[in-house]
């Protein structure tokens, strides 16, 4: 295997936007991390607008739902492969193309427009 790995998120989908952002508030004044996206396209949803959240906060979540009243269409899991970014160093040997004029001190004025 290539060291990637997958992690799972739940999306909460709704019938309408309203509650979508009515949900994304609860959660955020109940500190409870969250973040307010676009359904996922191998699920479908109503309006189009999701809330993810992490596995750990799902019980929260549902917790949250149900004291608020807010109506949801359901709740997705959704497995997600998570990529290892290699670092980026950039050292001066790179900062510049080899043959430019910049790179060896020298800076050309912006080409000027013509009527």
């Amino acid at each position: 295997m290539n060291g990637n790995k997958t992690e799972t998120l739940y999306y909460i989908l709704f019938y309408n936007y309203t509650d979508g952002i009515a949900l994304a508030r609860h959660l955020k004044e109940s500190g409870v991390p969250s973040k307010v996206s676009t359904v996922p396209r191998d699920v479908s949803s109503a309006c189009g607008m999701a809330v993810s959240v992490e596995p750990g906060d799902l019980a929260a979540t549902r917790d949250i739902i149900e004291k608020s009243g807010i109506e949801i269409e359901k709740i997705v899991p959704v497995e997600r492969r998570v990529f290892k970014r290699k670092p980026i160093s950039v050292g001066v040997a790179d900062a510049g193309c080899a043959g430019n004029a910049e790179s060896e001190g020298e800076r050309h004025a912006p080409p000027s427009r013509q009527a």
